[in-house]
């Protein structure tokens, strides 16, 4: 076949004229096949954001204000409430310093504030869950 622009011979295989670049009106674009087992063997990957929220995903069980409020209270001084409500460093200060006493008597104004104050800031403070998942 030949280019009817510029006179140049034309095979099938190529989209446009060799020579002078126009249209080829006989190419046809090959067919890829497509193998059904590449689809089955690799893993879905999860995006980003799917991976964030997993690792922000609370899987612990909620805690209990009235529980917080009597540890805090009866083993204030080696700091069983900060390890309870996730407050770890302050556990291990409450520990390091309990000979002192001081945590002991800070437990006890914690405990009191606990178990004296609203349901709802306790929830709000310790009890936060990953909102917006769909469930």
């Amino acid at each position: 076949m030949k280019c009817k622009y510029c006179g140049a011979d034309l095979d099938n295989s190529n989209k446009y004229c060799p020579n002078c670049g126009s249209n080829n009106p006989n190419y046809k674009e090959p067919e890829e096949e497509i193998e059904e087992d590449v689809f089955e063997a690799e893993p879905v990957q999860k995006s980003s954001t799917q991976k964030e929220r997993e690792d922000k995903e609370d899987t612990r069980p909620p805690r209990s204000k009235l529980v917080a409020g009597l540890l805090a209270i009866l083993l204030g001084g080696i700091g069983i409430q900060a390890f309870y409500l996730g407050r770890i460093t302050r556990g291990i200060f409450s520990i390091i310093f309990s000979w002192t006493g001081i945590p002991a008597f800070i437990g006890l104004i914690e405990g009191v504030v606990i178990l004296v104050g609203n349901t709802k800031d306790f929830e709000e403070r310790y009890n936060v869950r990953n909102t917006d998942r769909e469930d």
